[in-house]
């Protein structure tokens, strides 16, 4: 189910010239196929798009008008809408926060060198060894237990 109007991702990609920054369409196909040796942490994000509260300013960024000229409405979003076309990149950067991307968050020295590569509301990381898997993955539950987001 798509809950933002089709023709609004239009407007915006024609008016504003707008082209997402992060290339993560077509990156879950081979997420599957890559083998790396190590121990591997696989996370998915439960109604990933929900999770996530907009700001009040936020909100008003992605408010839509719908309905005719005299009847219609302004409405506007408490949680970040499926289907938007900024919504991909949000969760995109949010989920990578999430997991410790080191584009976008730094870590402690002491749960590096790992992998994360995430899709969307999906994750998966890679360390060297058990133990340092485990380390990584105290971290991350506890970042998801700050943040209240619900994994499956």
């Amino acid at each position: 189910m798509i809950l933002w109007p089709e023709g609004a991702n239009l407007v915006i990609r024609n008016t504003h010239h707008y082209t997402p920054s992060l290339n993560i369409y077509n990156r879950v196909k081979y997420l599957s196929t890559i083998w790396v040796r190590g121990p591997v942490l696989r996370i998915d994000m439960k109604a990933s798009f929900y999770q996530i509260p907009l700001t009040e300013r936020a909100a008003r960024r992605l408010a839509f008008w719908a309905g005719d000229a005299i009847s219609g409405a302004w409405y506007a979003f408490k949680r970040l809408p499926m289907g938007h076309t900024l919504s991909l990149e949000i969760m995109q950067i949010a989920m990578s926060t999430l997991m410790g991307d080191e584009r976008f968050t730094a870590l402690p020295e002491s749960v590096k060198p790992f992998i994360v590569d995430t899709w969307l509301d999906d994750a998966r990381i890679i360390a060297s060894s058990p133990a340092d898997l485990q380390r990584i993955g105290e971290l991350i539950r506890e970042r998801i237990h700050q943040c209240k987001a619900t994994v499956g």
